[in-house]
């Protein structure tokens, strides 16, 4: 059911791998669900932006960052 705020644990985590550019999903779940709010929030200040309401970001960090980012985080917690 993704796209009506139903989506399953496995279907978050594969989205966010996918939007993220993450060479595996994140773990725990918990994580991609954190993951995926942040995104929700950084693409609600970028319509919010455009769209010229307040509250925008007017330059927010580019996802392929984030995404070493969670990959070093990842690689660490793998050790």
């Amino acid at each position: 059911m993704a796209g009506y705020g139903a989506a399953g644990k496995a279907q978050v985590q594969a989205m966010v791998a996918r939007l993220l550019h993450l060479p595996e999903v994140p773990r725990p779940p918990d994580a991609a669900d954190a993951l995926a709010l942040a995104i929700c929030h950084l693409s609600a200040g970028r319509f919010r932006a455009a769209a010229g309401v307040g509250g925008g970001f007017s330059s927010p960090p580019p996802a392929p960052g984030l995404a070493r980012a969670i990959a070093a985080a990842s690689e660490k917690e793998h050790r």
